[in-house]
């Protein structure tokens, strides 16, 4: 386990010193909320260990990115200590609906995932996108990857969209992994999120291999789920994602992306 306790230390966005107040920002808690926190103890977070620039680990481990920072802004707003657990995607779907965590760094509410679990409000929008290889750069949809190998990663929305299609799919365990094989040409496209294809492609030395391909498929909301019915908890988020200021996201977006 690694444990991030924004409130007892510091986060610095950007070069610009942005720690937890000497006092609680309200939230506007009701009583009932408030005691279900106290009660509860720190919020248990699956976390991204390969997706970045939204989660991934540092060299001790530790859970960095996008989704990490905002958690820490929502520790910030509840004066409530988040605990981060860095796994891999699947392992983070079947933690939260084992109840060995409270939330996630964050998913898209996709219709398969309403059967179990309810989601905050958007913090974050990304877009998904073919990415084949060089020789198969006319196939720009998904319909067209027909007869081709498609990487996905296990319980990504990239292998629901795939499999709706009925293309032929590879599952692997991480992102890294899928733009690995598609590099290595084990599979011959891959459907993925752009700015976590991109850094990989950038940073495994592909961008000769891979390409984009087409228009983006979607636009996913990210948003952090808890357990259907856990309304409390889930009511405790959103107030805490409301209270957030557009500059703090902004601060995040050019941390990480620039």
């Amino acid at each position: 386990m690694h444990k991030w306790v924004l409130c007892l230390g510091a986060l610095v966005l950007c070069g610009i010193l942005a720690g937890c107040p000497s006092t609680t920002i309200p939230v506007g808690l009701t009583t009932a909320e408030y005691n279900w926190l106290q009660n509860h103890g720190a919020i248990k977070v699956g976390a991204f260990n390969d997706y970045p620039p939204f989660g991934f680990v540092d060299e001790d481990g530790e859970a960095i990115g996008i989704s990490a920072d905002v958690w820490h802004l929502i520790s910030c707003r509840l004066n409530c200590p988040v605990e981060f657990y860095p796994v891999s995607f699947a392992e983070q779907l079947s933690g939260l609906q084992s109840g060995a965590y409270d939330s996630l760094e964050g998913i898209f509410p996709l219709a398969s995932r309403e059967e179990w679990a309810d989601f905050s409000s958007v913090y974050w929008e990304i877009n998904t996108h073919i990415y084949v290889r060089t020789e198969y750069a006319d196939r720009t949809t998904l319909a067209a990857l027909l007869g081709l190998k498609v990487g996905v990663v296990e319980g990504d929305s990239g292998q629901v969209l795939a499999q709706a299609a009925g293309l032929e799919t590879v599952a692997y365990v991480s992102y890294e992994d899928v733009v690995k094989a598609a590099g290595q040409g084990a599979v011959d496209a891959m459907i993925m999120d752009e700015l976590v294809a991109q850094y990989y492609i950038n940073a495994l030395g592909y961008q000769a291999a891979l390409q984009v391909s087409g228009d983006a498929l979607e636009t996913g909301q990210m948003t952090m789920p808890v357990l259907e019915d856990n309304a409390m908890l889930l009511s405790i988020i959103n107030k805490a994602l409301a209270d957030i200021d557009a500059w703090e996201l902004e601060l995040i977006h050019d941390k990480w992306i620039g």
